[in-house]
């Protein structure tokens, strides 16, 4: 196509915070735009529905955009409002849900919705980073590799919005691995080093390298755990040609203690490397006191997706009793071993399907309530059927992506209705946006 350069006063932004115009009716999408904007863009793509335009310059620029502090947001796409204030980022997040709920959602009263709760803090809150080796003129670096391509961008210790601590681990460990000369991961060798993983958690870090295990047999731990101080020393071998997740293997350790401890709220969490884990720690505290509201005194209730535990177990004092389902065997062993480490009695867990699980017991011994924090793709047929054949009268829905939450609620609506819909802010700087829906059955 020719990659004509338009003018385009930018009226709404999309659903991943990009700025959308519209030429002769149809609408353009600008990454980097921000809404009440008039950009120069070049058009990249066109199609009957939509087309794709490159910012090239900013006209007429909107009062919230600010010059990003991070030298990189140029070329690294992990942060995809780095140009626009605070303020004006809650605007987008807030647009981006309000935008899902009405092309995929089902009608919800206004007066259900409240103002998104913003994050204290803004930046370095990050407390974990997955990265990548890669060349760094000649040396070992760490970056991510841009969205839907092969571009790396090289990121170091100069990301801001991960936790300062993380920070000073990388360069620890890259003066360290450089030092001693250790390669970058080679595809025909199958030997190097690939990627990274840390978390840090109540001044406390873990550290797991991923690789071939040629460079490990090579490695001094324990010189390499005295360098950086981490308090959990890991590596996974993997040799497989794409690695979708950094984390999927085995992790050999080098230090006797395999997980941090996390303190909140006078409870003790063990984190494993593998774990998932919120990635903003003082707004998981909102979000237990947001989910909190919404429930009853002692119910019974069923968790869904219970990860390793922490929503149910910080919420015990609301719960009679609790049976938590998750489909990854480990999370469900640090469920057990957290629920018995703060002594909380009147809680199980099993290792398996949710909805299956789901829709044996509470034939057994009906839930009172389903609290439910899936992965991004939202809940499966499966589960929506289940939840309408089960009758359980309220249901607490944790959502990390606006689409797929509006897409559940409209396949629910019509035996349940939105009571509460609460936006937060866990990523800012980002256009994710987590939000906490209370439902309530209708026709039973």
């Amino acid at each position: 196509m020719k990659r004509t350069t338009i003018k385009l006063p930018i009226v709404r932004c999309g659903i991943n915070g990009e700025g959308i115009g519209f030429q002769y009716g149809k609408p353009v999408f600008v990454e980097g735009a921000l809404m009440d904007e008039v950009v120069e863009a070049m058009m990249v793509e066109t199609t009957p529905r939509y087309g794709k335009a490159k910012l090239k310059k900013v006209i007429e620029p909107s009062p919230h955009r600010i010059q990003p502090k991070c030298r990189l947001s140029n070329r690294c796409d992990g942060c995809g409002l780095n140009h626009c204030d605070y303020v004006g980022q809650l605007m987008i997040k807030s647009h981006i849900l309000n935008e899902s709920l009405l092309k995929y959602g089902p009608t919800i009263d206004l007066h259900h919705i409240h103002p998104i709760i913003g994050s204290s803090i803004t930046n370095g809150y990050r407390d974990s980073c997955k990265l990548y080796f890669g060349d760094d003129h000649g040396k070992l670096g760490v970056g991510l590799y841009r969205k839907n391509s092969h571009d790396f961008v090289l990121i170091n210790d100069q990301c801001t919005i991960h936790d300062p601590a993380i920070n000073t681990l990388i360069r620890l460990l890259l003066d360290w691995l450089n030092h001693h000369h250790f390669p970058l991961y080679d595809r025909k060798t199958k030997s190097g080093l690939r990627g990274v993983c840390i978390r840090v958690l109540n001044d406390q870090a873990s550290m797991v390298l991923v690789g071939s295990k040629d460079v490990f047999d090579r490695i001094d731990w324990k010189e390499l755990v005295l360098t950086t101080g981490v308090s959990v020393m890991g590596s996974i071998i993997n040799t497989k040609r794409e690695i979708h997740n950094l984390l999927d293997g085995m992790i050999m350790y080098h230090t006797p203690k395999h997980a941090l401890s996390f303190e909140m709220n006078d409870m003790v969490y063990t984190i494993r490397p593998q774990a998932f884990f919120q990635l903003n720690p003082d707004q998981l505290v909102t979000m237990i006191d947001i989910i909190a509201s919404m429930m009853p005194d002692r119910a019974r209730v069923f968790e869904g997706y219970c990860g390793i535990g922490i929503l149910g177990l910080a919420l015990h004092t609301k719960i009679k009793s609790l049976i938590g389902v998750e489909i990854i065997e480990s999370a469900i062993v640090d469920a057990r071993s957290n629920a018995k480490r703060n002594r909380i009695d009147g809680y199980t867990y099993y290792c398996g399907e949710s909805a299956a699980l789901f829709r044996k017991l509470d034939r057994v011994e009906p839930f009172d309530i389903l609290l439910l924090d899936p992965p991004r793709s939202g809940l499966d047929s499966a589960m929506i059927q289940t939840i309408i054949h089960s009758g359980v009268p309220t249901i607490i829905y944790v959502s990390c992506n606006p689409v797929t939450l509006a897409k559940n609620l409209k396949s629910l609506s019509k035996h349940y209705r939105v009571d509460s819909l609460q936006p937060l802010d866990m990523f800012p700087f980002t256009p994710h946006v987590e939000t906490i829906v209370a439902l309530h059955r209708t026709d039973m």
